[in-house]
C-alpha cells in the first residue's frame, strides 16, 4: 500500500526476538510488551524486555496483562496469583548467578504463605528441574527476601514458576537479576553493532544503509579467538557483501568487520551471515541481515482469513483471525459504532492506542488472538486486519485488510434473582441475602482485577488511561498501573462511594478493616462500590462529605466537573459529573442494601452521623439510568465476584426500599411489573445515527420526553406502532429519553453523533 512517502535514514537496528544476552535483569516497573498478551492460557506468552516472558492462567476471569503490586524498590513488582503462572527467561550463554526478591503475599495483616512457588531451570525449555522451592517454612510474608541461586552451565532457560497455588497467597517478584557467567581462558566470541550486543540467531535491520560496522570481541582471557570464515547465504545473497573480516583475535581484544549493501531491488532483502570461529560453544555465530531496497519493506501478497470473534460477553471478546502468508506482523483497527474508513500509512509505526483517522489501533505485532481494552455492553465494535511487513520506519501495510463487526451483549442475571418479589414484604431480607454471597477480592487486587481487565483504555504511544470518575480527570501511564498519589500525570487512588466512616462496621471497630478473623471486611473491599478517583482533585476534597446537589461551590476540579460546597439546605455535599450521578445513587443502594442488618446493624443512609440525602440519590437515579459502561461493569463484577447490583438490572426495585432506614416500601405489583417493562426497553443503534430514535420492547401506548443534558426539552411524543420516534436531526451530544406508561417511568441515554 503505497500513500506517503518518509524518508528514513538507514541506521541499523536489531529486532528483539526471544532469547537475550547475558547479564538481564528486569525490575517489572517499566516492561515492554507486545501488542497484547493472550486472551487464554493456551495462547501465547506477552513478552517482556528480549528474552523474557510472561504466561497466566486466565482461565477463572479473562484477564490480558499480567498482575502487579508494590515491589522491593518502591516500584511495581510482578504478582503472580495463580497455579501455572510464570516469568521466563531464554538467554544465549552460560549463565551467572540469578538474583531475585521475593515475597509470599497473604491475606492482610500477614499471616503465613501458603503454597509452593519453584525457580527451575532447563537446557531446552521442556523439560524442567528446580533451583530453589519455596513453601510456608522458607517464606516470608512480610518482607521481600533476597535469594541467589547458580543455574547449570548447560542451562538456556530460567522460569519462576507457580507449582501450587493455595487460596488467599501469592507471590510478589522483583528486581530479578541473571549475570553472566565467569570469564575463562576459553576463547569466547562477543558480536556488537555500536554498543549493542547482538544475540546469535537474532536479526539486525541494516535498512537501506551501505554499510554497517560489527565488532567481534574474545571474551576469553587466554586462548585467541580464530575467525574461520564470515559467510552470506539466502535469498538476497546478491546484495550482500563482507569486507575487512578479522583471522585472528586474542584474548580480551576485539576487530571490526564490515557488511555492505547494495539493493538490486526494491522491498525486502533479507540474507543470513555466519560466523564461522574457534569457539567452542558457538563454532557457528548466526545474524539474519535484513536490508530494504527502495522505501518500504515487500508489501504482502495475501489477507488475513476470516476475521473472528469467540466469548462474547457485555464486557468483553475475543479477536482471531488466521495468519496471512507472506506477512510478518498485523495491525487491527477498532471502531465503536460505525464501519472503519481508515487506512494506515506505509512508513508510519504505530502503536496500541494511536488514532489512525477515523479509528484506533487496538493490536499490531504478531498476535492472531488478542482481547481488545475496554468493551462496553449492548454496542457494535467495527475491526479491521491490515497485513504488513517492515521493521520500524520501513513498514508496508497489505492493501488487502480484512473487517468485521461484532455486537456485545447486555445485561444477563439469567435466574439470579429467582425468587426475589418487590411485591413481598420479604423482598429487601430477601435481596439482602441474595447479594450478599459473594466472593471477597482483595483491596489490594482492584488494579489487578478491574483496572487491568477492563476498565483501563488504549491511549496514544501503547500507553493506558484511567479517568476519575467523579472529574473526568485522566491518568495516563505506561503499563503497569500503579496508584499514584501525585504525579505529572495526575493522582488517582480507590475511592468508596459508600465512605469507610459511614459503614457502621466502622464505627468503634479496632480492627477496622479487618474483622475478627484477620481478614478484609468485604464492605470494604466491595467492587461495585470502588471507583478510581484522583486523589488531589476529588478524593481528598470530596473525604466523606455527602453526596448531593452543590449551590454555593467551595471547591471545583479544573475540568468543570466534581464539585464542593453548600446545597439548598447549607449542607456541605459533594456533586460528582452528570454522567456518574446515577451509578454513585445505585452504588450506594447497592451496598445499604447488601451489608443491611448484618451483625444486627442497619445500614440507613438517613440515620447515621452523615446523613445522606436519599431523595437527591432517587432523583439522579431516574435522570442517569444505566450506561452500556455501568452494564459492562456490573457483568465484569459479577464474573469475579459472582454477584450484581439489583438496581442496574431492576431500577424499578429502588422504588421498592425506603433507604433512610432501610424498610421495604409496599408497592402494587402492577406498578413494579409496568416499570419493569419500561426498563427493559432498548435503544439502537446509540449512538443514532439518523434523524430518529429505534427502540425495542417497548409497551404499546408509551410517550416519550428528550432533554439535552441542560434540561431542555427537544421532542414530545408517542412512540410509533414501529417503536421508533421521529425526532428530527439532533445536535451531536447526550440526551436523556423519558418514557412514560400507564404513571410508570424509565430513563435512557441515548447520544446523537
Amino acid at each position: 500500500m503505497k500513500k506517503i512517502i518518509f524518508t528514513f535514514l538507514g541506521i541499523g537496528f536489531l529486532i528483539a526476538n526471544a532469547q537475550t544476552t547475558l547479564p538481564t535483569s528486569w525490575s517489572f516497573a517499566n516492561p515492554a510488551p507486545t501488542g497484547s498478551a493472550s486472551p487464554n492460557p493456551s495462547g501465547p506468552e506477552s513478552a517482556g524486555p528480549t528474552g523474557w516472558s510472561t504466561k497466566l492462567d486466565v482461565t477463572a476471569s479473562g484477564t490480558t496483562p499480567f498482575t502487579y503490586s508494590s515491589g522491593q524498590d518502591g516500584n511495581a513488582a510482578c504478582k503472580l496469583d495463580a497455579t501455572g503462572e510464570y516469568v521466563k527467561i531464554w538467554f544465549t550463554d552460560k549463565p551467572g548467578p540469578l538474583s531475585y526478591y521475593i515475597k509470599g503475599t497473604a491475606i492482610s495483616p500477614n499471616p503465613p504463605f501458603t503454597g509452593t512457588f519453584t525457580v527451575q531451570q532447563s537446557v531446552d525449555g521442556s523439560t524442567w528441574s528446580d533451583l530453589h522451592v519455596f513453601t510456608q517454612a522458607n517464606l516470608t510474608s512480610t518482607n521481600f527476601t533476597n535469594f541467589i541461586d547458580t543455574p547449570a552451565a548447560n542451562a538456556r532457560y530460567v522460569r519462576f514458576y507457580y507449582t501450587q497455588k493455595i487460596s488467599g497467597s501469592n507471590i510478589s517478584l522483583d528486581n530479578v537479576t541473571l549475570a553472566s557467567a565467569q570469564a575463562t581462558p576459553v576463547a569466547k566470541i562477543n558480536v556488537k553493532q555500536g554498543n549493542a550486543d547482538i544475540v546469535n540467531g537474532s536479526t539486525f535491520v541494516v535498512g537501506k544503509a551501505a554499510a554497517t560496522a560489527f565488532t567481534i570481541e574474545n571474551k576469553g582471557t587466554a586462548d585467541t579467538l580464530y575467525i574461520t570464515g564470515i559467510n552470506t547465504t539466502g535469498d538476497a545473497v546478491s546484495d550482500f557483501s563482507i569486507s575487512g573480516a578479522p583471522l585472528a583475535i586474542p584474548a580480551n581484544s576485539s576487530a571490526t568487520f564490515t557488511v555492505n549493501f547494495n539493493a538490486s531491488i526494491n522491498g525486502t532483502r533479507k540474507a543470513s551471515m555466519t560466523i564461522n570461529s574457534s569457539d567452542p560453544d558457538k563454532s557457528q555465530f548466526l545474524v539474519n541481515l535484513y536490508g530494504i531496497g527502495g522505501d518500504y519493506a515487500t508489501e504482502p501478497t495475501g489477507q488475513v482469513a476470516a476475521l473472528n470473534f469467540s466469548n462474547v460477553k457485555a464486557f468483553s471478546f475475543n479477536v482471531s483471525y488466521s495468519p496471512s502468508a507472506g506477512s510478518e506482523k498485523y495491525l487491527v483497527l477498532r471502531k465503536l459504532g460505525s464501519a472503519i474508513t481508515a487506512v494506515p500509512v506505509d512508513g508510519q509505526t504505530y502503536q496500541r492506542g494511536d488514532i489512525v483517522g477515523d479509528a484506533q489501533v487496538a493490536m499490531v505485532g504478531t498476535d492472531t488472538l488478542f482481547k481488545p481494552a475496554y468493551v462496553l455492553a449492548n454496542s457494535t465494535y467495527y475491526f479491521a486486519v491490515f497485513p504488513f511487513n517492515g521493521p520500524t520506519g520501513f513498514e508496508n501495510y497489505s492493501s488487502n485488510s480484512n473487517s468485521n463487526s461484532i455486537n456485545t451483549n447486555g445485561p444477563n442475571p439469567g435466574n439470579y434473582y429467582s425468587g426475589i418479589d418487590p411485591t413481598k414484604n420479604t423482598f429487601l431480607t430477601d435481596l439482602s441475602a441474595k447479594i450478599n454471597t459473594h466472593d471477597t477480592i482483595f483491596y489490594s487486587n482492584y488494579s489487578s482485577s478491574l483496572v487491568n481487565n477492563w476498565l483501563a483504555k488504549d491511549t496514544t504511544e501503547g500507553r493506558k488511561v484511567v479517568y476519575c470518575v467523579y472529574t473526568n480527570l485522566p491518568y495516563v501511564y505506561s503499563e503497569p498501573f500503579v496508584w499514584a498519589s501525585s504525579t505529572s500525570n495526575g493522582s488517582l487512588t480507590r475511592e468508596h462511594t459508600y465512605a469507610q466512616s459511614w459503614m457502621p462496621s466502622n464505627i468503634g471497630n479496632a480492627n477496622w478493616p479487618n474483622g475478627s478473623n484477620n481478614k478484609e471486611l468485604p464492605e470494604y473491599n466491595d467492587q461495585h462500590h470502588l471507583f478510581p478517583a484522583d486523589q488531589l482533585n476529588a478524593n481528598a476534597v470530596r473525604s466523606n462529605a455527602p453526596f448531593g446537589e452543590v449551590v454555593t461551590v467551595q471547591s471545583i476540579a479544573s475540568t468543570g466537573f466534581g464539585k464542593l460546597g453548600t446545597n439548598a439546605n447549607g449542607i456541605k455535599v459533594w456533586e460528582p459529573k452528570d454522567e456518574h450521578k446515577g451509578d454513585v445513587a445505585r452504588a450506594l443502594f447497592y451496598m445499604a442494601t447488601c451489608y443491611n442488618g448484618i451483625d444486627a446493624k442497619n445500614w440507613g443512609m438517613g440515620i447515621g452521623a452523615f446523613s445522606q440525602d436519599t431523595a437527591v440519590l432517587m432523583k439522579w437515579h431516574r435522570q442517569d439510568p444505566p450506561s452500556n459502561h455501568e452494564i459492562a461493569r456490573n457483568e465484569y463484577i459479577f464474573s469475579i465476584q459472582k454477584n450484581r447490583n439489583p438496581f442496574i438490572d431492576n431500577p424499578e426495585w429502588a422504588n421498592a426500599i425506603n433507604f433512610v432506614n432501610m424498610t421495604w416500601i409496599p408497592t402494587s405489583s402492577v406498578g413494579i411489573k409496568e416499570q419493569h417493562a419500561l426498563s427493559q426497553v432498548q435503544v439502537y443503534p446509540n449512538p443514532i445515527q439518523e434523524a430518529q430514535i429505534s427502540l425495542s420492547g417497548v409497551p404499546f401506548g408509551t410517550q416519550a420526553l428528550l432533554f439535552d443534558y441542560s434540561g431542555k426539552l427537544v421532542f414530545k411524543g408517542d412512540v410509533t406502532a414501529d417503536n421508533t420516534l421521529q425526532t428530527g436531526k439532533l445536535a451531536t451530544g447526550m440526551y436523556i429519553l423519558e418514557l412514560s406508561f400507564n404513571g410508570a417511568k424509565s430513563y435512557h441515554k441515548v447520544m446523537s453523533n
